[in-house]
């Protein structure tokens, strides 16, 4: 661990005027990354900095989570040094991982997870019953840039508004984004309700799109297999069967096309280094 970089306290901005979140840095880049927690504590105005000792007596809303970059100081989406935090933890954090593919909105059916102790030739895991380590987080990169809107999406769940009135979920970034915090920092009846909510979200949006003639895909990622499972409920649900075979086999022949399409530009980048 990198001590002096450790403890760094920072404040740094939420989306659309929701405020100001804080966060501290426990650099371990030595040996394993920089990791990040978010405190459950939040500031109104761009003037306005609470008091270290008010952060620091918060509980941890978020983390410690790996960040791909220290963050920056300076220019756009700068975060603002505010202090540190001289009693920061020294013990390295546990994680959960799946090694796999995250395909799923709910992560509880996916199997098996596993929770990760210690770093480098250390590192040893462990087959667990996903409930026994849902709240610890998942071993995934953040880039910096992400962290304000999870924090975002936590706070809005906090405030019991919309989540859905500040993201576009048709983007799949901002969904996996959203999945990972539901899975992670919420006891199951929540995430269960969270879930089953994003699920209704894409359930109605991909209907009002067809019913509207339009291409589902135009908006929703078509490589995705949450997606094309959603979409394949959803035309069974709204056509005959007929009909809903004939735009399943367009969705798998667009599939196809794209998987063909990528597979052929990655070769062509190959050929020309």
């Amino acid at each position: 661990m990198i001590e002096e970089n450790s403890g760094k306290i920072y404040r740094f901005p939420l989306i659309d005027n929701l405020g100001y979140g804080y966060a501290e840095l426990l650099d371990y880049s030595d040996v394993a990354g920089i990791f990040i927690q978010v405190y459950d504590i939040f500031s109104e105005g761009s003037k306005v900095i609470l008091k270290l000792e008010d952060i620091l007596n918060s509980k941890i809303l978020f983390g410690p989570e790996t960040i791909n970059k220290f963050p920056n100081v300076k220019g756009r989406k700068s975060w603002k040094y505010v202090g540190r935090n001289e009693n920061f933890t020294k013990e390295f954090p546990s994680f959960k991982n799946y090694f796999g593919y995250l395909g799923a909105m709910d992560w509880s059916v996916l199997k098996p997870f596993k929770e990760v102790v210690g770093f480098g030739l250390n590192t040893r895991s462990y087959v667990k019953d996903f409930e026994e380590i849902r709240h610890l987080p998942p071993t995934i990169l953040n880039h910096k840039d992400s962290i304000p809107d999870k924090i975002s999406m936590m706070k809005i769940i906090q405030m019991d508004n919309n989540v859905f009135d500040y993201f576009d979920f048709t983007y799949i970034g901002n969904r996996n984004i959203y999945v990972h915090v539901i899975n992670t920092y919420y006891p199951k009846e929540k995430a269960d309700e969270l879930i089953k909510e994003l699920k209704e979200f894409h359930f109605t949006k991909m209907k009002e799109m067809l019913n509207e003639g339009k291409d589902v895909f135009d908006s929703f990622e078509i490589l995705d297999s949450v997606n094309n499972e959603i979409y394949d409920v959803v035309v069974k649900d709204m056509f005959t069967e007929q009909e809903a075979t004939k735009l399943i086999n367009e969705m798998n022949q667009k599939i196809t096309y794209e998987i063909d399409n990528y597979s052929h530009s990655d070769a062509v980048r190959g050929r020309s280094k």
